[in-house]
């Protein structure tokens, strides 16, 4: 058997003709990972899907009599808890990105961006009574309150503008048109100054007069003022830093982040500053003293997902989570964290399974070892081992049959990039195909004898095993990022990340259709179809009274035979199992498992075990189990 990113490819087919019940058409399970964190599950057959699993990614950060307040860019809401990071509930169910919060004490409200739906917005501090203030920006950012004069004060990254307005939207006003970006905005309400960062961190007066650069080139992440202690905190690529209002006096207060540390906020009650570090193994708010001491975890979340693999013989869903490998029960339900490693800057990018060996492939994209590696472990995450460095391994496919792992390599320059082919356990790396610049996700078929893969950022393209006839299968794609296959069906289904869809065409690449439209940004992508695949048709053939197995026809075959059963007409609903056995009483292959209603079914077997090996001549047993009733029959593969 082969699989690709957890798609378990195989070919036995089944045909049911129904008589007086009609039955379902087997779910045909899509899976995918999508922007800062979530697992969707959905039904190809009825393009029905579901949110499975969600990360937790605190955004923007805000603290207020005795809450914490956090923007989740995983879910789109707004969440707060306690100083301690218990007690966690959402107050603002939200479909949009909450770039920056801020609360006023003073009316008691909390304010937010919604910067991709370019509105400004406020709520009562427990969530309730929401009101939109301002509408048609274009991607407002940051934002500041001035309690004097009771305005709103908020930047765009579009326009690089600064505006201001009456704290319930009306009489808005220009304060500054930058040429330089802008990220986050300060206000010293006693000094009537207004900071604001991009390349440098710079101060005005409040109407935009009289700029003064305090803090040049020092690219922060985020900035924060403690107007009464007269200093202002900022963060960038490696630490937290302080320095005198008028930007003298800098000191370093903070180190050890990975790609620094955003949406800083004073705790003025407890002496601290807070900030969300989401570079860490997992996105977390964290907290220091004022000078740096005492750095503690408030808030771990549950990190952003990328790879996905399904081993649809255990019901696993396996995936990878920053550095984290992690799997659950197909509904997302019984998660657990298999494997954990940590080594600088550290991103696990994609998954697949093995089940037959039972083993994990996962990649991490490091530092700390010379560029990506390639690791694999058992299904449980034990017994670990390091096959591979070198490159940016951006996909990983498994040929299970001819023993080889394929990936895709985006590290360096020409000719190293391209698509590489070793065996299982690492050994004889070699390239198949040179000089391609940004091949993404892979997908072997073969059946065909055929590798395809994305090209960012516009085409699927496929060749020969030998890296021959290369061809473009599809052209003019919006940022295609994964691809799998259901070589029985003839189908390619991939990604199109900036497009919000996931699609399918046949593996020449005729016939595009979307299966998911509307999406936030899909981009891991793997198939459960099931084994066997079922075909439902309705005709007027009555059932047998009682369960009937017949023999099996063409009986000795090769290639292929079928099993056809009835199920009876007074059984509604059933459980109905076909089991395969060598003639040594193993279990070679579950046929069929499924609830079924009445009518006459039909099996098609290749001859092939679980795992999509062929499987020697010589006689192999099926049974039928229902309920009570247990049916076996013998059958005879010959070569």
């Amino acid at each position: 058997m082969v699989i690709m990113k957890g798609f378990i490819k195989t070919s036995v087919l089944v045909a049911c003709v129904l008589a007086a019940h009609s039955a379902h058409a087997q779910e045909r399970q899509i899976f995918w990972t999508e922007g800062f964190g979530k697992v969707f599950r959905g039904d190809e057959n009825s393009a029905v899907y579901e949110e499975i699993i969600t990360a937790r990614v605190p955004s923007a950060l805000a603290i207020a009599e005795g809450y914490l307040y956090w923007g989740d860019a995983a879910t789109f809401d707004i969440k707060r808890s306690d100083l301690e990071g218990a007690n966690i509930e959402v107050i603002l169910p939200y479909p949009n990105w909450p770039a920056d919060l801020i609360v006023d004490s003073t009316s008691r409200k909390i304010f937010w961006t919604e910067f991709e739906g370019g509105k400004i917005l406020r709520a009562n501090l427990d969530g309730t009574k929401v009101d939109t203030l301002i509408t048609g920006l274009s991607r407002p950012l940051s934002l500041a309150i001035d309690d004097q004069t009771a305005k709103l004060y908020w930047s765009d990254s579009i326009t690089r503008r600064i505006q201001r307005a009456n704290l319930d939207g009306t009489q808005i006003e220009d304060v500054l048109a930058l040429s330089e970006g802008i990220d986050d905005l300060a206000i010293d309400v006693n000094a009537r100054k207004l900071y604001w960062s991009g390349e440098d961190i710079k101060r005005s007066n409040l109407d935009g007069s009289d700029i003064e650069t305090i803090l040049a080139g020092i690219r922060p992440f985020s900035f924060t003022l403690d107007a009464a202690a007269g200093k202002i905190y900022w963060s960038d690529f490696e630490k937290i830093a302080r320095a005198n209002l008028d930007g003298t006096a800098p000191e370093d207060l903070i180190h050890g982040f990975t790609f620094g540390a955003e949406s800083l906020a004073l705790d003025q009650t407890s002496g601290k500053i807070c900030w969300i570090n989401p570079w860490s193994p997992s996105s977390r708010i964290q907290r220091a003293n004022l000078d740096g001491t005492e750095r503690e975890d408030i808030f771990i979340s549950v990190p952003a997902f990328r790879g996905i693999a399904v081993d649809a013989a255990a019901g696993k869903l396996y995936w990878t989570a920053a550095v984290e490998v992690m799997r659950a029960n197909l509904d997302g339900s019984s998660i657990e964290w298999l494997a954990d490693i940590s080594c600088g800057m550290s991103d696990l990018s994609d998954i697949a399974v093995d089940p037959k060996a039972g083993k994990l492939y996962w990649v991490r994209d490091s530092d700390c070892g010379g560029g990506s590696q390639l690791h694999r472990s058992n299904l449980d995450g034990s017994a670990t081992e390091h096959l591979w460095t070198g490159g940016y391994l951006s996909s990983l496919a498994l040929d299970l049959e001819a023993g080889k792992l394929y990936w895709t390599d985006n590290f360096g320059r020409l000719p190293s990039k391209g698509i590489y082919r070793a065996n299982l356990d690492g050994s004889d790396v070699e390239f198949v195909l040179d000089s391609l610049a940004s091949a993404g996700g892979i997908a072997i078929d073969t059946r065909n004898q055929k590798i395809y893969w994305t090209d960012y950022p516009s085409s699927i393209r496929r060749m020969d095993f030998d890296g021959t006839e290369i061809e473009i299968v599809l052209m003019e794609l919006s940022a295609p990022i994964e691809i799998a296959l259901d070589v029985p069906n003839g189908k390619m289904y991939w990604t199109e990340s900036n497009a919000g869809k996931i699609r399918r065409a046949n593996l020449d690449g005729s016939a595009v259709e979307d299966v998911f439209s509307g999406l936030k940004t899909p981009y891991r992508l793997a198939l459960n179809f099931g084994d066997p695949a079922l075909r439902v048709d309705e005709v007027s053939e009555i059932a047998p009274a009682s369960l009937q197995v017949l023999q099996n026809y063409p009986n000795p075959f090769n290639p292929e035979t079928k099993i056809v059963f009835f199920v009876p007409p007074s059984v509604k609903q059933q459980r109905v199992v076909i089991k395969l056995f060598d003639i040594t009483g193993r279990l070679v292959r579950v046929l069929f498992d499924r609830e079924v209603a009445s009518g006459r079914y039909e099996v098609t077997w290749d001859g092939r075990d679980a795992h999509n090996n062929e499987l020697a001549s010589g006689t192999y047993v099926y049974r039928l189990e229902t309920g009570n009733n247990v049916i076996t029959k013998k059958m005879l593969l010959i070569h």
